[in-house]
């Protein structure tokens, strides 16, 4: 893999019933095994439980962000820590969190059509365990075309929505 991936994988074993509101509906399927596939070139990354309702709220973000072109205060904090971005580059990161460990913070970097996709490692307090090990997440940027990280997105969230949706409320 050379580029930017973004998959829902269903629960192995859905619920037999889901809550009819949407994002209770996401948790309850996070619960039951669905996850999010995150792949930035061969680095791979899979997200279940709350975190795939944390990827899908980011997912949105990152799409605003995207078609906006604007880089927040605290994003704009990130480029002094990520040698080799464009001076001009909207950056937009997600940490994604679960518990108060450290964990992969991902940065995509925008400018003129092309969004490079950094990791690094988020810097904790000494003594929290180490989730994030020092080489396996340190990659050099994955640069793709940003129609394909909006593509990838929009797939995303349309996928799990549709899971959510065709569940909830209703027996299956």
């Amino acid at each position: 893999m050379t580029g930017f991936a973004l998959r829902y994988c269903g629960p192995p074993a859905a619920p037999a019933r889901l809550p009819a509101a949407l994002e209770d509906a996401l948790y309850d399927l996070g619960d039951a095994g669905a996850k999010a596939v995150l792949e930035i070139g061969d680095y791979r990354l899979e997200l279940d439980g709350r975190a795939l309702v944390t990827t899908i709220r980011a997912c949105r973000a990152l799409v605003a962000a995207l078609a906006s072109g604007v880089t927040s205060e605290q994003d704009e904090r990130l480029r002094a820590a990520l040698p080799g971005v464009a001076p001009g580059a909207h950056l937009h990161s997600w940490l994604v969190s679960d518990d108060l460990q450290w964990l992969p913070v991902i940065v995509f970097a925008t400018t003129e059509g092309e969004t490079c996709v950094v990791t690094r490692t988020h810097a904790e307090a000494e003594g929290w365990p180490l989730v994030v090990l020092e080489g396996r997440d340190r990659v050099e940027p994955t640069c793709v075309a940003t129609t394909d990280v909006v593509a990838q997105a929009q797939s995303f969230i349309a996928a799990a929505e549709a899971d959510a949706r065709g569940a909830a409320g209703h027996d299956r």
